[in-house]
């Protein structure tokens, strides 16, 4: 909000690392691709959301986001004088997905599992840990 409110954003690129993925995948492969996770369900007009949505190869479908009240993930590339990067992460709701979201037939069906690294960032209680196990049982039983 700070950020915002002090005009320090100088640019807004919605995505994300599997969200890119998968619009990249469809793109380049001229196939669909399935995108499980969380949308805000709040999406304003001109949001990062809405331009990702805008944004996104009609190739993947998000019919099976999970809406979350709320901001998703953001992440804000820090850039010193060196040259040096890093990022911060404000996680929002991102780790929102639980593992009735996940669709047994959606994961029976597909030709590879891809997951995020940043489960390991989860904190205690939050669902997104079991989703992604219940994506692995069914990508197991279904080989």
């Amino acid at each position: 909000q700070e950020l915002t409110r002090e005009n320090l954003i100088t640019h807004q690129f919605a995505g994300g690392t599997i969200g890119n993925t998968m619009h990249n995948y469809s793109v380049l492969a001229d196939d669909r691709s399935v995108l499980l996770g969380v949308m805000c369900s709040n999406i304003e007009i001109g949001s990062y959301a809405y331009r990702y949505l805008c944004n996104t190869s009609s190739r993947t479908d998000r019919n099976y986001l999970h809406a979350v009240y709320g901001p998703i993930g953001s992440c804000f590339p820090l850039i010193g004088e060196s040259g040096e990067r890093t990022f911060a992460i404000s996680p929002g709701h991102m780790n929102q997905l639980r593992a009735e979201s996940i669709p047994e037939a959606v994961i029976a069906g597909a030709s590879a599992l891809v997951l995020t690294s940043y489960l390991v960032r989860c904190k205690p209680g939050e669902p997104m840990p079991d989703a992604t196990m219940k994506a692995i049982e069914y990508a197991k039983k279904h080989n």
